[in-house]
């Protein structure tokens, strides 16, 4: 009896995977300067499971063992955007790059664009910062026909009120400025509040006067929170789980702050007392 050997072959329907032996190298560079970034992380789109490699002191990397076919590079780096991510439909055809068993894609360039930087102050109207303040970053958006603010970023300021957010794309922006904290008046007086503040200007205009944000560039701005008198919003909230005698608890309460451009506040913690009621 002769014994024969036969191939497998793939069951109908079902599609034969892709070849992993295929490799790619090249360089990964500022796209404004030309000059090579090094430790720069380079993946494939589609092989979160696959190799990677971190560019050299020349920018240069290397891949082996990565799926074949059509394949698209991009790379990563603290204080640039991402490479090749949200282009286009046509750009984003001619990254594409065709990976070949036994034929290895050699110098494919990768071209990070350093992200902008917004950064600056927050004082008060003597002119001492505030610490601990929240810095939010809202970009100039158009989404179905109509322009609106979206926010991209956030810092909190240091013990010299200074902030930084980095890594942005270029485009139109607002930075705005709000404090928790609680001062006084000289001479004594009722406890006072810092209103929140905006630069280039008030919120209501914001979508009118964005300033602009360039790739690469640094824009720096000195925010000053004014303190006027608070107000006092009570309500009361109702479907709470039965609670015992003499005992409160903490939830979350939205206290939303709104303007023509949409912008609302955070949420805080604050004391519901056993019936429901409430005061911030």
């Amino acid at each position: 009896m002769t014994a024969l050997a036969m191939q497998a072959q793939p069951s109908p329907g079902v599609q034969a995977q892709p070849a992993s032996d295929c490799a790619a190298s090249g360089i990964v560079v500022n796209a404004l300067t030309g000059e090579p970034i090094v430790r720069a992380m380079v993946s494939f789109y589609g092989g979160a499971s696959e190799p990677g490699a971190a560019s050299d002191a020349q920018g240069h990397w290397a891949i082996a063992n990565l799926r074949c076919g059509t394949r698209m590079p991009t790379a990563t780096r603290d204080g640039f955007l991402p490479g090749n991510e949200n282009l286009p439909g046509a750009e984003f055809g001619k990254r594409l790059i065709q990976l070949v068993s036994g034929s290895p894609a050699m110098d494919v360039k990768i071209s990070l664009i350093p992200g902008g930087i917004v950064s600056g102050t927050v004082r008060d109207s003597y002119g001492d910062p505030i610490h601990g303040t929240q810095v939010i970053l809202m970009r100039v958006k158009t989404q179905s026909g109509k322009r609106g603010l979206s926010q991209v970023g956030s810092a909190g300021t240091d013990a010299e009120g200074n902030f930084r957010v980095d890594g942005l794309d270029r485009g139109g922006y607002v930075v705005c400025a709000g404090s928790k904290q609680v001062t006084y008046p000289a001479g004594g007086g009722e406890p006072q509040v810092y209103r929140d503040s905006c630069f280039p200007g008030p919120l209501e205009t914001a979508l009118l006067t964005p300033f602009r944000l360039e790739a690469g560039r640094e824009m720096r701005t000195a925010i000053t929170l004014t303190a006027i008198r608070g107000v006092h919003v009570r309500g009361r909230i109702s479907g709470l789980p039965a609670a015992k005698p003499n005992s409160a608890f903490r939830m979350g309460v939205d206290w939303i702050k709104a303007t023509n451009s949409g912008y609302t506040g955070s949420g805080t913690a604050t004391r519901v007392q056993p019936d429901g009621t409430d005061r911030k």
